[in-house]
């Protein structure tokens, strides 16, 4: 765990411990836990080390957005401040979804001092959204994904059936 210029001690845990990413995960999701009590404004989605705050509002309420955004920001600051933690805004990212006709609304976010990019896509949970809650992206990852998977399979049933074939002709000749 990072926390402002300190590392935490690292420490052997013992062979029967063979899940430490999912403790790791476990243990983060218990070190935040009190987040979303600190944050009045918007929903937060924890999911083991991923972290998604949510902020609604309606284009004709532009000035009601940035206003609640603002809040969330300040929260979600005083919250890691207090905690001493840093957030990774390389890795962070906004999005800001819409109807396929309208035109995004793109507050500028700043936490810790950095401000956040925002990005026409992002991969939620393994699952790619798009701001205009389109799913090509998604389609064509999973499309991908299963060509190659296709080819993995359609290659070792190749490489199986020579193998078995190999196998019966040295059972065949080896009896004597």
């Amino acid at each position: 765990m990072y926390k402002k210029g300190n590392i935490s001690n690292v420490s052997i845990c013992p062979s029967a411990c063979n899940n430490s990413e999912q403790q790791n995960e476990l243990l983060f999701l218990i070190y935040i836990n009190d987040l979303s009590s600190h944050i009045n404004e918007a929903k937060l989605v924890l999911c083991a080390d991923d972290t998604n705050i949510l902020i609604t509002g309606k284009n004709e309420e532009e000035e009601e957005l940035y206003a609640r955004i603002s809040v969330v920001t300040k929260q979600l600051d005083g919250w890691l401040n207090k905690n001493d933690l840093v957030v990774n805004t390389i890795k962070t990212v906004a999005i800001s979804f819409r109807y396929s006709q309208s035109t995004p609304l793109k507050p500028n976010i700043f936490i810790q001092n950095s401000e956040i990019a925002y990005k026409p896509e992002v991969k939620l949970l393994g699952i790619y959204v798009m701001e205009n809650l389109n799913w090509q992206s998604h389609v064509k990852f999973l499309g991908s994904t299963l060509s190659k998977t296709y080819y993995m399979i359609r290659a070792l049933k190749q490489t199986a059936i020579t193998i078995f074939f190999g196998i019966y002709i040295l059972l065949i000749f080896n009896q004597k």
